[in-house]
């Protein structure tokens, strides 16, 4: 729509440019746009920090069973058994522990409501919208919070199961790791 504006102006010899609204709004709005961009990439960074920390979690776990494993495997456990419950396990907490952040995120939610935050600078007024810090939980931004904790169950459950399935049962009954 801009590039048509402009070409109309320039066609009809119009001394005007048409320009997107943070141009418009200048340097203080196209700030506040970059700042909220670099504050995304920080809780994107958040995400792999947990990933990894709950995929380190996990292989821990698995390592600290490798006697179980063992046993599992030399009484006829197969690998996509000991592949399964290592799933299955990883599964329930995800699935148990996004319902209860979901629980908390409400709860939260509904006492910042009750007591907002009051922001005193201007800025922090600016990149949040108002004066006050009242956030806004929809069910969208709750689903989507529990599929991306679903999501980094699912992916922090591939090396735990690579390091159980390389559990040899005789190394495990003899109590090597």
């Amino acid at each position: 729509m801009i590039k048509k504006i402009n070409k109309w102006a320039k066609q009809n010899d119009y001394p005007i440019e048409a320009v997107n609204w943070r141009v418009a709004a200048g340097p203080t709005a196209q700030y506040v746009f970059w700042l909220r961009i670099i504050l995304l990439i920080g809780v994107f960074v958040i995400l792999f920090a947990g990933l990894i920390v709950v995929t380190n979690t996990l292989v821990i776990n698995v390592l600290d069973r490798t006697k179980e494993i063992g046993t599992m495997r030399a009484l006829g456990a197969n690998k996509r058994n000991i592949a399964f419950l290592c799933m299955s396990e990883t599964l329930i907490l995800t699935i148990l522990s996004a319902f209860l952040s979901c629980f908390v995120s409400i709860i939260v939610v509904f006492i910042m409501k009750k007591f907002p935050i009051t922001l005193n600078n201007p800025f922090f007024e600016q990149l949040f919208g108002g004066k006050n810090l009242i956030p806004q939980l929809t069910f969208s931004s709750l689903f989507l919070g529990f599929l991306i904790s679903i999501l980094i169950g699912l992916v922090s459950w591939i090396m735990p199961v690579i390091e159980a399935l390389k559990i040899l049962p005789i190394k495990a009954m003899k109590g090597g790791k």
